[in-house]
This record gives structure tokens, sequence and C-alpha cells, in this order.
């Protein structure tokens, strides 16, 4: 029995379950759509990638900004100035021992 026709995309549903498309189950069409959206994945050159994910970013700290109240910006503002103080501290602390490394590298003469 049909319950409902589409006439948009020429989708049949079957009883609620089954759906037909251009003669494929529902099943068939997801397995087509992972196929696609994987092509499509796998032909995107990083570059792309990159700038879809910093333009996400950049609208999502947008939103976060825009949305939060005074006191979440103070907190997230010190809480950013406290993880840079410790990056740097760690860095700083991390420096003597770089360059003592750097020193026991045997580098050629250039002859």
């Amino acid at each position: 029995m049909i319950i409902g026709l589409d006439f948009f995309t020429t989708s049949i549903y079957y009883n609620n379950t089954t759906y037909i498309k251009n003669n494929m189950t529902i099943d068939e069409a997801k397995q087509l759509e992972v196929k696609i959206a994987n092509n499509i994945l796998n032909n995107i050159p990083f570059a792309q990638v990159v700038q879809i994910l910093s333009n996400e970013a950049t609208r999502r700290s947008k939103e976060a900004v825009d949305n939060a109240s005074e006191e979440e910006l103070t907190k997230m503002k010190e809480d950013f100035e406290k993880a840079e103080a410790e990056l740097k501290a760690q860095q700083e602390a991390n420096q003597p021992a770089l360059a003592e490394e750097q020193d026991k590298i045997d580098l050629p003469d250039g002859e």
C-alpha cells in the first residue's frame, strides 16, 4: 500500500518503512551517499579543507563572543592569558635544555 508520494523527488514510501527512489532502496541510497561523500572528501585539496575549518572556527568564535555575558568574556580572557603564560614559562624552562641538546649535535664542517 502506498502511504505517500513526494512529487519533487519522485520518492515513494511503502508501509512507512521501505523507500524507493529511482529503483533504489533506502539502504542502497544511503550506501551511494557514503560513496559520494568519500569521493568528495578524497578529492578536496588540503588547502580548501584548511580554509573550510578556518571559516568554521572563525564563525564559532564570533558566535561564542556574541552570545557570552560580560562575566563569561572576562573569564575566557583570563583563561587564555593564564594558558599563554603557562606555555611561555614552559618554553622558557625548556630553552636551556634545547640549547644543550643543540650543542651535542655534531654537524659536518662543510668540507
